[in-house]
């Protein structure tokens, strides 16, 4: 614990102006405010996230996350510590990112509709199937564009985006995952949590309890654990280590930015808690150059969260 205290007191200590991360906890709380709290962006939202246009929303909101943080740099730092800001590079970094993550986000629409109607249908078998190939083909769109650019441009420099432990002590982070226990338990309670979790319910036909369909259950929730290597090496693998050289600690915050809006359309408190947590990570990948302190956390609170779910629902009925 003390290595993770000592690596958040550097980076606030020495790369954050204080005026610069006041203006993003004020703009952090004013897209939550937007998504969860204002009716015009929620009817939106509901029209343009599931329309052929899905993948622009997308790409609109995660620029909103991530490009207005950078650029807001360079109303607080030196101008001599933004020179990535007027590099093409690094530009065209972004713009690779934002595509990616928009084409993964907005996948199930053209999945759905173009490439595979016909799989959905009416019984839990073949729900199970449409979602099983789905999850799959997202998880390749996520991962395989990063392995190539990483084998184009970093293999010589580190090993896949933080896919290492050198000598990480992973034990404060299973003590971290300890500590979110309770504070999950306590948020299963919540009507808005069990109306999202677990995420079974994106299958109308599975029923919860249903030994038939306990197979179904335990692939879905295999694959859905496992997406969240996805997300990490994505968000704190890719979005911190390939940005290294060109933005360093900067990248920090407006990645918590940018994983802040991925939660929208889930629990309010689990979209606010994502900028702590994605700032936490954030600052822990730079400094650790791993990504393993997050895998073991995101993957073990997603199955807390989905745990916690299955007893309340299980009690409650």
């Amino acid at each position: 614990m003390r290595q993770l205290i000592g690596y958040l007191k550097t980076y606030f200590k020495e790369h954050v102006h204080p005026g610069y991360f006041i203006f993003i906890l004020l703009y952090t709380a004013t897209l939550l405010f937007l998504n969860f709290y204002f009716e015009p962006t929620s009817k939106l939202r509901n029209k343009l996230r599931w329309a052929d246009t899905g993948i622009l929303y997308y790409l609109f909101i995660s620029g909103l996350g991530l490009v207005i943080p950078y650029l807001a740099q360079s109303f607080f730092e030196k101008k001599e510590n933004l020179a990535f800001l007027r590099n093409r590079k690094f530009w065209g970094l972004v713009l690779f990112a934002l595509l990616l993550w928009s084409t993964r986000n907005s996948l199930i629409y053209y999945y759905q509709i173009y490439l595979a109607p016909s799989l959905y249908g009416s019984s839990a078998q073949s729900q199970f199937e449409f979602r099983f190939i789905f999850m799959l083909l997202k998880s390749a769109v996520g991962i395989i564009p990063l392995v190539i650019y990483w084998y184009l441009n970093h293999r010589k420099e580190q090993p896949l985006y933080g896919m290492h432990r050198h000598q990480l002590n992973l034990k404060p982070y299973f003590i971290l995952l300890l500590m979110m226990i309770p504070i999950i338990a306590l948020a299963s309670q919540n009507t808005g949590f069990l109306s999202k979790y677990p995420r079974l319910q994106v299958m109308p036909a599975m029923e919860l309890f249903n030994p038939d369909h306990s197979g179904f259950i335990a692939g879905y929730e295999t694959l859905y654990i496992l997406d969240f290597y996805a997300i990490e090496l994505f968000f704190r693998g890719f979005m911190i280590l390939a940005f290294m050289k060109l933005a360093g600690p900067k990248a920090i915050l407006p990645v918590a930015v940018f994983y802040v809006t991925i939660h929208f359309g889930k629990p309010f408190g689990e979209a606010l808690s994502s900028f702590f947590g994605g700032t936490i990570l954030g600052i822990i990948t730079f400094y650790s150059r791993s990504i393993w302190g997050g895998i073991i956390i995101h993957m073990g609170i997603a199955l807390a969260m989905e745990v916690s779910a299955y007893l309340t629902h299980y009690l409650r009925q």
